[in-house]
């Protein structure tokens, strides 16, 4: 987004020095091994300033009861729309990670972000997935934090990021379901924000989509009962409910401005 007309990004990837597309806050994505990274640790408490220049977080369904109490949830994406939590008004800034990297208190934090910098990546004809992790993130080290490979078997800390990543990679899969459902029966209409700081900055922020409310009303019985099986009934009423939140990200970008 700009401080004029801000943009929602339909891809949550960056490119990296060399060119490559990877998913968002990843660099250089490797596949965990103890031969590769058996001397690695990894430390939990290094912060999220790795999040902060981003202004949307994907977000799955089974999240979005949690994340609408803070952040506004929009969809972006042709294809297959995604739900995102927008976290801050212009392009290249999240609101919710201040200068030391901590997040706002007392706020739910995406687990796209709780993920990194693990991440499962599959192979070319998407039938097996690889635990990889970001050689270049900040939490890896050899000194401090705890081990990720005792010899050759993956720790407990390892085991753990696998069992997330997997469960994490099961929610994208069901997410994609409802998301598609939702944009089938045609609810997602094109929308846009005119925001105005106390400043006197004018913020117009577009590209998302969101439900149409007129259209969620006029559906059928059977259709509404059809989306309400999958999940994607209580997802509507998250995401509508979330709007208000927009008033919470003019509050932060006031205050961080002062």
């Amino acid at each position: 987004m700009s401080s004029k007309n801000g943009t929602m990004k339909t891809d949550n990837s960056v490119n990296n020095d060399a060119g490559q597309v990877f998913p968002m806050f990843y660099k250089q994505p490797e596949a965990l091994s103890s031969e590769r990274h058996g001397e690695l640790r990894f430390n939990a408490d290094v912060g999220f300033k790795f999040a902060n220049n981003t202004h949307v977080i994907p977000l799955n369904v089974t999240e979005l009861a949690a994340a609408a109490r803070y952040y506004p949830i929009v969809f972006i994406g042709e294809e297959t729309p995604v739900p995102v939590a927008v976290v801050g008004l212009r392009k290249d800034e999240n609101l919710f990670v201040d200068a030391k990297g901590k997040w706002k208190a007392d706020t739910y934090i995406p687990s796209y972000v709780r993920r990194y910098p693990f991440v499962f990546v599959t192979d070319n004809d998407q039938s097996q997935f690889s635990l990889c992790i970001d050689r270049l993130a900040p939490h890896l080290a050899t000194k401090d934090g705890v081990a990720l490979f005792e010899g050759e078997a993956a720790t407990e800390a390892t085991k753990n990021a696998l069992e997330f990543c997997r469960v994490y990679q099961g929610e994208v899969q069901g997410s994609q379901v409802v998301s598609n459902a939702i944009a089938d029966e045609n609810l997602l209409v094109i929308n846009h924000a005119n925001i105005n700081l106390e400043s006197g900055e004018h913020l117009s922020v577009t590209d998302f989509k969101v439900v149409d409310e007129a259209r969620f009303n006029d559906l059928s019985d059977k259709k509404f009962i059809n989306l309400r099986k999958i999940g994607a009934i209580s997802a509507i009423y998250c995401h509508l409910i979330s709007s208000g939140n927009w008033a919470n990200l003019i509050e932060l970008s006031a205050a961080k401005s002062k």
